[in-house]
């Protein structure tokens, strides 16, 4: 069983293939991304090390990932969806004067 967030992030980047060639590593690597702990994986999250540079693939291929994709299972995406739609909107603040410095 593959997890997420590893695994749909891999998939919507071409595969382990792809992403273990852009990151330089073994693609028995990248696949470990989306094994439990158990089996020696990183419990389907993308080490922390590599996101940046998968956000910048995304983006390159047209298919940017938001971080909320990168880091979070869609379990907690669609409870924070959840909570989002029935909190209470508050207003912003507005935006604060800017002040001149002066020496």
């Amino acid at each position: 069983m593959h997890l997420d967030p590893a695994a749909s992030v891999i998939d919507a980047l071409g595969g382990v293939g792809a992403v273990a060639k852009h990151l330089g590593l073994n693609p028995s690597t990248v696949r470990r991304f989306q094994y439990d702990r158990a089996r020696s994986g990183t419990g389907g999250f993308i080490p922390y090390d590599h996101m940046f540079s998968l956000m910048l693939l995304s983006i390159k291929l047209g298919k940017p990932l938001s971080l909320e994709a990168m880091v979070l299972t869609p379990d907690q995406r669609a409870e924070l969806k959840k909570l989002a739609q029935s909190s209470p909107q508050t207003e912003t603040a507005s935006p604060r004067k800017s002040v001149e410095v002066t020496q």
